[in-house]
């Protein structure tokens, strides 16, 4: 099990590499050779869900969105894998 790093460009760092196998298993997955039926899980959906909020394509590689990069608004953030129309929320606050 990986372990978060406590440094800051150690996290960013992991968190690309992370982002960078996401877009290649996407990237397999929507390949013409692959089964058809695998784009039609509910589960790829949500894997490519998950990856088009968190990260984004640059000229130069994957990268993980920060507020910098403009992470989606909670109503389109999806905050679990395992409820895709659940969104995190605080009673009275707008964080």
């Amino acid at each position: 099990m990986t372990r978060i790093p406590s440094k800051q460009e150690e996290r960013q760092a992991l968190a690309e590499a992370i982002g960078t196998d996401g877009a290649r298993l996407l990237g397999a997955i929507h390949s013409a050779d692959a089964p058809g039926w695998l784009r039609g899980m509910s589960a790829v959906e949500t894997l490519r869900r998950v990856w088009m909020r968190n990260y984004y394509q640059a000229e130069d590689g994957i990268r993980w969105r920060t507020r910098e990069e403009g992470i989606p608004p909670s109503l389109l953030f999806l905050s679990s894998p395992y409820d895709p129309d659940g969104h995190y929320a605080r009673e009275r606050t707008t964080s």
